[in-house]
C-alpha cells in the first residue's frame, strides 16, 4: 500500500501536506515520494526516488505556492523516479491533470494483461505514458515493445480520455475504475478545477475532516490536524469531489465486485485483534493488518486498510497503543518505519 493526504481550503497547502505525510509516512510509504499543488492558475509538482526528506533536500517542493494540493509517499518496488506519484497529462506544455492513488492490483491481478491492452490503446490514441522503462519488471503492466509501465501512469491517461470524450473530472475517474477495477483509492487535481479535489474510491483507505480553514484528506485518520475534530471515510465505490467545506459523492453505477463493509462490533473485533497481537511484541501495520483479517477467505473485497488505520486512530487517543519510530532498508534505501507497541 501507499499513503496519501490532500488539502484544499485557505492556506498554503504546501506545509499542511508535508506535516499530514510526514506522520503516515513510516507506515506504508518512504521509497517515492511526491506533492502537487494547483495555485489557481496551473499545478505544480515535484517528486523523486526516496522518502520525503530526499524530496525537501532535491527540491523546492515545500515552497511550491497553492491552496489545493495532494501528496504521496510510495512503499518499495522497481522503477526511477519518474514511478514516484503523482503521475500527469500535459496539453500544449501544462498540466492538465494530476493523479495519485494508493493500493494495487489486489483480486484484479487475473486482470493485469487486459490493463496491458488498455495501455497499448491509449498510446494508439496518442497519450503519452511517461513513466516507460525497458527493465525486468513482471510484476508490473507492459506496452507493446516491452517496456514497464506503473498501472497508476496507464490509470492517469485513461482518466483523460474519458474527459477528452465529455465526462466531467469525477464521471472519468469512475469510468476508469470500472475498467480498471484494482483494490485503490485516487485522487485528482483538475487545471480546470482549482478549489476541489476529486477522488475515487474502491475499498483503500481515505478519511476527511473539516476544519475553519479547510478540508484535509489522509489515508490514516491520525495523520489530520488537531483542528480536525470528526472525520469520516469516504464511501466505498464512490467518485466525488472534495471542497474545502463539504463533500459531494455518487455512487458507481456497477462494479465488479461487491466491497464488504464494516460496523462498530468489526471495529471492537479488530481492537481486541490488534491488542492481542502486540501482546506478543512490537509489530507494524501489515502484521496488524494480518491480525485483523485471520483466517478470512472470500471472493468480495474488505476493507481490512481503512479498518486497521481506524483502530490504530482510535487505540493511540485511548493512550493503549504507542508507536515506536525507526527506519528500515530495502533494496539498499532506507526509510522512516512506524512500529507498534502496547503501553
Amino acid at each position: 500500500m501507499c499513503n496519501i493526504a490532500g488539502y484544499v481550503g485557505d492556506k498554503n497547502a504546501a506545509p499542511i501536506l508535508m506535516k499530514m505525510i510526514l506522520a503516515q509516512e513510516g507506515l506504508d510509504a518512504g521509497f517515492f515520494s511526491g506533492l502537487a499543488v494547483h495555485d489557481g492558475t496551473r499545478i505544480s509538482y515535484r517528486k523523486t526516488k526516496g522518502d520525503f526528506g530526499t524530496l525537501l533536500r532535491e527540491t523546492d517542493a515545500e515552497k511550491l505556492i497553492g491552496k489545493t494540493g495532494i501528496i504521496h509517499g510510495r512503499t518499495p518496488s522497481g522503477g526511477d523516479a519518474s514511478w514516484a506519484h503523482p503521475f500527469v497529462t500535459e496539453k500544449d506544455g501544462e498540466i492538465q491533470i494530476c493523479y495519485v492513488a494508493n493500493g494495487s492490483y489486489g483480486k484484479f491481478r487475473p486482470y493485469r494483461e487486459a490493463f496491458d491492452r488498455i495501455a497499448d490503446s491509449l498510446e494508439a490514441d496518442g497519450y503519452t505514458i511517461p513513466c516507460k522503462i525497458y527493465a525486468n519488471m513482471p510484476q508490473y503492466n507492459h506496452v507493446a515493445g516491452g517496456a514497464s509501465v506503473h498501472i497508476s501512469d496507464i490509470m492517469c491517461q485513461l482518466i483523460s480520455r474519458y474527459k477528452d470524450h465529455g465526462a466531467d473530472t469525477a464521471e472519468a475517474m469512475a469510468k476508469a475504475f470500472i475498467e480498471m477495477p484494482s483494490e485503490i483509492v485516487g485522487l485528482v487535481l483538475d487545471k480546470d478545477a482549482p478549489d476541489r479535489i476529486y477522488y475515487s474510491r474502491i475499498n483503500m483507505p481515505m478519511f476527511v475532516g473539516f476544519d475553519a480553514d479547510g478540508a484535509y484528506l489522509a489515508s490514516c485518520p491520525s495523520a489530520l490536524p488537531d483542528s480536525v475534530t470528526s472525520y469520516k471515510l469516504l464511501p466505498a465505490l464512490s467518485s466525488g469531489v472534495v471542497y474545502k467545506d463539504r463533500v459531494e459523492t455518487v455512487k458507481f453505477p456497477q462494479f465488479a465486485r461487491k466491497v464488504r463493509g464494516f460496523n462498530r462490533i468489526s471495529e471492537e473485533n479488530a481492537k481486541k485483534a490488534v491488542l492481542a497481537r502486540l501482546s506478543e511484541g512490537e509489530a507494524d501495520i501489515n502484521e496488524l493488518r494480518a491480525a485483523i483479517v485471520g483466517k478470512k477467505k472470500t471472493e468480495d473485497l474488505l476493507q481490512t486498510e481503512p479498518l486497521a488505520y481506524l483502530v490504530l486512530t482510535e487505540l493511540l487517543h485511548e493512550g493503549k497503543v504507542k508507536e515506536i519510530h525507526g527506519t528500515w532498508e530495502v533494496g539498499g534505501q532506507i526509510a522512516p518505519k512506524i512500529r507498534f507497541a502496547s503501553v
